[in-house]
């Protein structure tokens, strides 16, 4: 602090700075090392800040488009608290201006930080990346009186809202999105997730979800789109059936599927139905937890075969179905034949499980190569407190030993023919 206050000081110690990462209050005592930080050969900024503001930290923010004229990655987070609005409220205009001289951005991740960034952006013909954290925001309650004109080229658009409704009406707000990925992410950063307990979403809030993916096929790009998630994170369980997903079946060319939010009703003809709209499906997350006694709403092993046959490009899969029911299934081989070489990642969340030497025979004629089932989620809620939690994970740890010495027992029968050729 000695040496920013000497006036024989120079304007920065790091005249060639390319990337920095700021993570500090606002107060006026650090001001004068972040000035001295922004350079004009800035790149990439990303600046987290945990507490007020005065009115010298305002100061070199709102230079930040003349500081650093040629940034193309900005990110700019508050740590929230519960007056974050009024937060944001009071240093959104210091940040808006400065953002609106940026021109070569090309990733920005910010909150609502009002009209003028908005339009700023769009006019952006650079913009790959956009993050938006409207959780703070009172603005998105209602829906929109007049829309923007959309992105016509975008990487990523990732969305965080606190309720379902703010998400589907900032869809509402633009005419269309191009983008190859979309992310949605509903948590209220109000609740306690660890304390939240389990509650079910009422009728009304699944209906708000079916209009939410209404909106996103009306506007998004229909071939362009390839990664869609949408994440319900305030310890809600998504009880809700799989046709109510249907809207996404107007995007033929995703790769990457993931809903969370809990249990879903899934049919094995639901889901080879679905299935058979994405055969270039890689990854698909689904359903990863199911109420305990509900084994009659999940697929069975005939459901994962016909799910292979439909998307046979898979090698990721998090869906949970019930191990118990494998009628017309012969364990020697599973898929009549057909498996899938390439799935490297299976979670089955807390499926139903009796006979562990039969589970694991199946799956290891299904997908030769996959050496384990993920048990990760039995460590996260909902499943870290479940009844009989200790009993199915020994059924599991014998799947997955099982597993682990049929992937021994080909590569040394792989190593033995190679010896032999």
């Amino acid at each position: 602090m000695l040496m920013l206050s000497s006036p024989s000081t120079p304007v920065s110690w790091f005249p060639n700075l390319r990337r920095l990462s700021w993570h500090a209050d606002g107060t006026h005592i650090f001001a004068p090392v972040l000035r001295m930080a922004l350079v004009p050969s800035m790149l990439v900024l990303h600046v987290e800040i945990s507490s007020a503001f005065d009115s010298t930290f305002f100061s070199v923010l709102s230079s930040l488009g003349t500081l650093c004229p040629h940034l193309k990655n900005l990110t700019m987070q508050i740590r929230h608290q519960s007056d974050d609005f009024k937060l944001l409220r009071q240093i959104s205009p210091f940040v808006a201006r400065p953002i609106s001289q940026l021109h070569h951005l090309r990733t920005l991740s910010i909150w609502d930080a009002g009209s003028e960034v908005a339009e700023h952006v769009l006019k952006l013909r650079a913009m790959q990346s956009l993050s938006l954290d409207l959780r703070a925001s009172l603005a998105w309650n209602e829906e929109p009186r007049f829309q923007f004109p959309g992105f016509d080229d975008l990487k990523l658009f990732k969305l965080s809202t606190a309720t379902i409704e703010h998400a589907s009406n900032v869809f509402r707000s633009l005419q269309v999105v191009k983008s190859k990925q979309i992310n949605i992410d509903v948590t209220s950063h109000n609740i306690d997730e660890t304390d939240a307990g389990l509650i079910l979403f009422s009728s009304n809030e699944i209906a708000t979800i079916f209009s939410l993916l209404i909106t996103v096929r009306e506007r998004c790009d229909h071939d362009k789109l390839e990664r869609f998630s949408l994440r319900i994170g305030y310890s809600k369980v998504l009880r809700t059936a799989l046709v109510d997903f249907t809207p996404l079946c107007t995007f033929p060319n995703l790769t990457h599927l993931l809903i969370e939010g809990g249990h879903m009703l899934i049919s094995d003809e639901t889901l080879c139905r679905l299935a058979r709209a994405w055969p270039n499906l890689q990854v698909l997350k689904m359903n990863s937890f199911i109420i305990t006694g509900s084994t009659t709403e999940v697929p069975s092993f005939n459901g994962l075969i016909n799910l292979l046959w439909c998307c046979p490009a898979l090698t990721s899969l998090a869906l949970v179905i019930d191990t118990t029911k494998s009628d017309g299934i012969d364990p020697k081989c599973p898929g009549g034949g057909r498996c899938n070489k390439r799935l490297a990642f299976l979670n089955l969340g807390n499926s139903p499980i009796k006979n562990p030497v039969d589970v694991a025979l199946i799956i290891s004629g299904l997908f030769p190569y996959l050496k384990k089932v993920d048990l990760a989620c039995w460590e996260r809620p909902p499943m870290n407190t479940m009844a009989h939690r200790k009993a199915d994970m020994r059924k599991w740890a014998i799947v997955n030993n099982m597993l682990c010495g049929f992937s021994v027992a080909k590569e040394r029968s792989i190593e033995t023919w190679s010896d032999c050729l």
